[in-house]
């Protein structure tokens, strides 16, 4: 990450503060996919602009956002300005006002290949059905729990994780009551065990669909779904396979995928999977700056 450190009199009038720092992040990546009928071209671009600062109190606040851009083909190109979020924090304490993830986005399963053949979302897409703007973080030691809410809606999350030596556990829970038909809220648990090289997590998860109209947004039906992948490291390179399925419609994918370190932040990538009864591939690289 590239960081720009200025004087603190440059950013702001006020006295008490100590420092502020801008910083510069993101990641891209470039490749070729398979998706059951064609190979396509495609690369993303994602960069982060991060301002923190601290005041003589110990008071930490920031600011950040996203900049992202794809392109498949020569037919399909996406840019965005998105995530705005601005914090506050002490002792552990974070309040987040933004456009912000959900509390109870905690856990799941690894995706396979360069840029995510899809394996992961047959459950871990079960519980994304939320759009909050208000969150609240706090951490001690190995756990951390947070809650968020959208206030245009009324509807709420909450979640908590740990690391208990070579084990880890998140759970999570959305209360979904004003999404339309029914009370269908969102829950998910994820357990991990990773000792030396060889890793492996589990996760359960329910969430409310929309099996109407993907226009009015109505979660009319619950769906229940479980998720399990294994990795291996060795030296620069790791390798992982995934497995997933919806036990309610019956829907699973499966998947392998590797990646090889060369070092700098790059790294070249690749999966193979069966998602939604379609062979589906990718290679590429990918980097972190």
């Amino acid at each position: 990450m590239k960081k720009i450190l200025f004087a603190s009199t440059a950013l702001v009038a006020t006295a008490g503060v100590a420092a502020a720092e801008i910083s510069f992040g993101g990641s891209a990546n470039f490749g070729i996919m398979y998706n059951g009928s064609e190979t396509i071209v495609k690369n993303e671009i994602d960069f982060d602009i991060k301002g923190s600062g601290e005041t003589d109190s110990g008071l930490k606040f920031g600011a950040s956002l996203d900049i992202d851009g794809a392109h498949n083909d020569s037919a399909t190109t996406q840019s965005t300005v998105a995530d705005p979020e601005v914090y506050i924090e002490m002792g552990g304490l974070k309040l987040t006002v933004g456009d912000i993830g959900e509390a109870n986005d905690v856990g799941g399963i690894s995706d396979v290949g360069f840029d995510g053949l899809g394996v992961d979302d047959v459950v871990d897409g079960l519980r994304e059905n939320g759009n909050d703007d208000v969150r609240v973080d706090y951490s001690f030691g190995d756990i951390a729990v947070a809650a968020s809410v959208d206030s245009a809606n009324d509807e709420w999350a909450i979640s908590a994780s740990g690391s208990f030596g070579d084990f880890s556990v998140s759970a999570g829970y959305r209360d979904n009551a004003n999404n339309g038909e029914g009370n269908h809220d969102d829950m998910n648990i994820t357990v991990g065990y990773s000792a030396g090289a060889f890793g492996v997590s589990a996760t359960y998860a329910e969430g409310g669909v929309d099996t109407d109209s993907p226009a009015n947004g109505a979660l009319d039906v619950t769906q229940k779904g479980y998720g399990l992948d294994v990795s291996y490291t060795q030296g620069d390179l790791t390798v992982v396979a995934a497995y997933a399925k919806n036990d309610t419609t019956g829907a699973d994918a499966m998947g392998i995928g590797a990646t090889y370190s060369l070092g700098g932040g790059a790294a070249i990538a690749g999966g193979i999977a069966e998602v939604g009864g379609e062979t589906v591939a990718d290679l590429g690289m990918t980097f972190s700056f």
